[in-house]
């Protein structure tokens, strides 16, 4: 199972409530999109091999 207490996870957790709250903000659609990602990354599932 993926590590859940990293700061990315933390910071993607943040970023992608407020995206939920405010889906029209294009910036919070990013940030929540990047921050997923960095978790993913730091989780070590996120794959290049698309």
């Amino acid at each position: 199972m993926a590590d859940d207490s990293g700061p990315a996870y933390s910071h993607a957790r943040e970023a992608l409530t407020k995206a939920l709250q405010d889906p029209a903000s294009d910036s919070s659609r990013k940030a929540a999109r990047l921050a997923f990602a960095a978790a993913a990354d730091e989780a070590g599932i996120l794959s290049d091999d698309a």
